[in-house]
């Protein structure tokens, strides 16, 4: 059986390395929120946005006010022109 003092001393480590995991995540989440406002400065359109990352529309929407990218127009994007 385990001592008291080993319980902690192995719930002292995993809570150490989920602070660490944590930071991490909250890390990747940053760059990745930066590239989905990149995404759209570059005019890629929001929802082709948002099936590309972790986040919602709703959320992508929220970034792009954020960064204050003008909402995209209402409907189907057009197609081009033939020439």
């Amino acid at each position: 059986m385990s001592s008291p003092d080993e319980i902690l001393r192995e719930l002292d480590a995993i809570t150490a390395q989920l602070a660490k995991m944590e930071r991490k995540r909250g890390e990747l989440r940053d760059r990745a929120s930066a590239l989905v406002v990149a995404s759209l400065k570059a005019e890629v359109p929001p929802m082709t946005v948002a099936e590309h990352s972790p986040f919602s529309a709703a959320h992508v929407r929220t970034l792009a006010r954020v960064a204050g990218i003008p909402p995209a127009r209402r409907g189907r994007p057009r197609r081009p022109r033939a020439r």
